[in-house]
C-alpha cells in the first residue's frame, strides 16, 4: 500500500478558491520556480511527461475537525454505487417508501469521518453500510460535522492613481465576490444545540524525500503570497504545518482504489476503465481557470473525474498532465495536473 503523509493548513483569514488537487499542484509549481528556479521546476515536470514516474501525487485540501483532544478527519464519500434495489412490483408500499428515505439521506452525505471511511472501503454492501453510518450518526449522543461556509462581500474599486473611489457612469464601482470558510461543529444530542469547533483544511500525499522536502519549501514560500483571489488585499494565507504519516486500516481483499483527487484519465485509462465498467463508479466535472501570477491565460477546459471516484486495479496510476495552453516567448506548455490518488477498497462485482 502507497505510503500516505497529511499536511495540515491553517488560514490566516477567509479564502476565495478551493484548493483542490489541480490547484494546489499549480501553487507548489509556482513555488518551486521561485524557490529553486526554473531548471528545478522543468525537471519536475519531465518527471511526469517523459519518465511516466510521477514525482508527487497529492489530493484535494479536505477539512479536519479539532474538539479539545479530538481530532477527526474528513474524507469524501466515494461514489460506489448502491446494490440494485429488488423489483418495485415484488415490494409493498412501506418498503418503498423507506427506500426512497434511505436515498434522500445517502445523497446528502457529502463526508466520512476517517473511521467511517475505512469502514466503508472493507463493505461488501456499500448501501447497508452507509446506511448504518447515516443511521449511527443520527443516534449519536454527540456528533462532529463540518461545511465549507461561503459569504458574499461587498467590496469598492479603488482608482490605483488617485486613491479615490473608481467610478464608473458617474457611480463608485460596487462588487461583490464570494469569501470560503472552513467550519466545524459538534452537535449534542441531549441538548439539541451545535457548538463552533476549530476546523481547518488539510492534504494527503505521496512522494519520495527529495520531493518531498522540495514541496515543503516551495508551499511555505507560496503562503505567504496567498492563494487565489484577492491575495493582493491579504486573501489566501495560511501556514503550513509539518507532515504526519496517515495510517489507514489494512482490507483483506481489495480490487479497486477510491481516488481523492480530481483526475483527467487518459484514453487508456479509459480503456481499462470500460473493460471493468462494473469496478467502476465516477461523476464528471468541469474545470477551466487562468494561469494567474505571472501571466493572464484563460486555460483550455478540462473534463475530470471528481473526488471519489471509484477506479478498477489498484496498481494503475490513472491521469495525465494535460497540456492547456502555453505563454511566454518562445512558447512553454502550460499543464493541468490531473493524477489520481487512490486509495485500495474493495468493491463488489454484485454491486
Amino acid at each position: 500500500m502507497t505510503t500516505l503523509k497529511v499536511i495540515r493548513l491553517r488560514p490566516e483569514g477567509a479564502f476565495r478558491t478551493d484548493l483542490r488537487s489541480d490547484t494546489l499542484w499549480g501553487l507548489i509549481c509556482w513555488g518551486i520556480r521561485a524557490v529553486y528556479g526554473n531548471e528545478r521546476l522543468e525537471a519536475f515536470l519531465r518527471a511526469y511527461t517523459q519518465d511516466k514516474q510521477p514525482p508527487l501525487l497529492l489530493s484535494s485540501a479536505f477539512p479536519y475537525v479539532q474538539d479539545g483532544e479530538q481530532l477527526e478527519y474528513f474524507l469524501p464519500n466515494p461514489l460506489f454505487l448502491p446494490q440494485a434495489a429488488a423489483s418495485r412490483q415484488s415490494r409493498s408500499l412501506e418498503e418503498r417508501k423507506a427506500e426512497a428515505t434511505g436515498r434522500k439521506k445517502l445523497k446528502k452525505l457529502k463526508w466520512l469521518t476517517k473511521p467511517q471511511f475505512e469502514r466503508l472501503l472493507a463493505a461488501d454492501d456499500k448501501r447497508r453500510a452507509l446506511l448504518q453510518i447515516v443511521q449511527e450518526m443520527e443516534s449519536a449522543d454527540s456528533t462532529l460535522s463540518v461545511r465549507i461556509l461561503s459569504e458574499e462581500r461587498v467590496h469598492i474599486g479603488v482608482n490605483r492613481l488617485t486613491g479615490g473611489t473608481k467610478m464608473e457612469s458617474d457611480a463608485g464601482l460596487v462588487f461583490h465576490a464570494e469569501e470560503k470558510y472552513v467550519i466545524g461543529q459538534k452537535r449534542r444530542k441531549q441538548d439539541k444545540k451545535r457548538t463552533a469547533a476549530g476546523s481547518r483544511p488539510v492534504f494527503l500525499y505521496h512522494a519520495e524525500p527529495e520531493t518531498e522536502a522540495m514541496m515543503l519549501g516551495a508551499l511555505r514560500f507560496m503562503s505567504h503570497i496567498g492563494l487565489g483571489g484577492n491575495r493582493s488585499i491579504g486573501k489566501g494565507k495560511f501556514t503550513v504545518q509539518q507532515p504526519e504519516p496517515f495510517k489507514l486500516q489494512p482490507l483483506a481483499q481489495t480490487n479497486v482504489q477510491v481516488s481523492v483527487s480530481l483526475c483527467s484519465p487518459t484514453e487508456e485509462d479509459i480503456r481499462h476503465m470500460q473493460a471493468h465498467a462494473a469496478l467502476t463508479a465516477y461523476e464528471l466535472e468541469s474545470r477551466q481557470g487562468k494561469a494567474s501570477f505571472l501571466y493572464n491565460m484563460n486555460k483550455q477546459e478540462v473534463l475530470c473525474l471528481k473526488e471519489g471516484s471509484i477506479l478498477p486495479s489498484i496498481s494503475n496510476i490513472y491521469g495525465q498532465l494535460k497540456i492547456v495552453g502555453s505563454v511566454g516567448t518562445p512558447p512553454h506548455p502550460v499543464y493541468h495536473y490531473g493524477f489520481a490518488l487512490g486509495i485500495p477498497a474493495y468493491f463488489s462485482e454484485k454491486t
